[in-house]
């Protein structure tokens, strides 16, 4: 998924089915109830808590236009990047020019 806000409801979506599935109640009535394993209950509704703020996170900036953002961000700094590689090598080979001179 390249647009954030398929993404976010993707996982707001799986968030809160993940939450309606673990909705385990125990019921005493039932004399073959299976024991309930709290500390794995409790661990797959947080998962599923984050997992729907993520997704809400992501709707948000997508609605805000943060991936534009992320994008722009990403962009300069690979033209930083390149231009610094760019002076670099300059430097590099005027080094060795300069070297060069000095051993003649």
């Amino acid at each position: 998924l390249q647009n954030w806000i398929p993404r976010g409801y993707f996982y707001a979506f799986i968030g809160m089915v993940s939450l309606e599935e673990n909705n385990i109640k125990s019921s005493s009535s039932s004399l073959n109830a299976l024991p309930v394993d709290y500390t794995a209950a409790i661990f797959i509704e947080t998962a599923s808590w984050m997992m729907f703020v993520v997704g809400c996170i992501y709707v948000g900036f997508g609605l805000c236009c943060g991936q534009r953002y992320l994008y722009k961000i990403r962009d300069d700094y690979s033209n930083r990047l390149a231009e610094r590689k760019r002076i670099f090598e300059e430097g590099l080979q005027s080094d060795t020019a300069l070297s060069r001179q000095m051993i003649s």
